[in-house]
């Protein structure tokens, strides 16, 4: 029962993590629309299906849970753009945490400082 409740919450929060990527790129009501669609981010032609999103990340996801569950809950994954200005795309997106992610933010100040400095 526990492996079929992992499995549950694991594809509902992937389902959730899709349709929010969609919703970003394509709503304007969206409240962070102004940051993904709005800058002209796009979701691929392939990836507006579900089950090629599906096909070419869930396995990863689920590796990685699966790999480092000890120390990161589902939820912490986030789905990352590797080109911040690039588009969503099997080849620009990868799995991580969000503590990864944050670091990797467009408008984070670290980072700027960061780049001043080197």
């Amino acid at each position: 029962m526990k492996v079929i409740m992992f499995q549950y919450l694991n594809k509902t929060r992937f389902w959730g993590v899709y349709k929010n990527m969609i919703s970003r790129c394509t709503n304007e009501r969206h409240p962070n629309y102004k940051y993904y669609g709005g800058r002209g981010i796009k979701v691929s032609r392939e990836w507006q299906q579900y089950s090629n999103f599906e096909m070419d990340m869930y396995e990863e996801y689920g590796y990685w849970l699966e790999n480092n569950y000890d120390k990161v809950r589902n939820t912490d994954l986030t789905l990352d753009r590797i080109d911040n200005n690039g588009n969503y795309c099997k080849e620009n997106c990868r799995w991580i945490t969000q503590h990864e992610q944050y670091k990797t933010r467009r408008n984070n100040g670290r980072r700027k400082l960061q780049t001043l400095i080197a």
